[in-house]
């Protein structure tokens, strides 16, 4: 089965972990990443989305449970996110896959 996303760890902790100032963080993480880390974090939400669809999980359940899986806080910052970073919504993307 598929690890689960216990949590994405913030750029503060980051920061901390590797004795660097926060704002310096941020800068080098968007000069070499060319997004923020919200939304690298995001997109790293979102890939854990993609792998449990692939594996099935809308099959028995509902998206607002993925989105929860997914640690995002609601299911409409899930969808603006997915769509963001996919280009489909969820049904559509699995809908997507399930076809030959």
């Amino acid at each position: 089965m598929l690890q689960d996303l216990v949590e994405v760890p913030t750029l503060k902790e980051l920061a901390f972990e590797l004795d660097y100032p926060q704002s310096h963080m941020k800068y080098v993480f968007n000069y070499y990443s060319f997004c923020s880390f919200s939304e690298y974090q995001n997109y790293l939400k979102i890939k854990y989305a993609l792998k449990l669809i692939k594996a099935g999980y809308l099959d028995t359940r509902t998206i607002d449970s993925l989105a929860t899986r997914c640690l995002f806080a609601n299911r409409r910052t899930f969808y603006r996110n997915f769509n963001k970073w996919v280009g489909f919504t969820p049904t559509e993307y699995q809908a997507q896959i399930s076809s030959p």
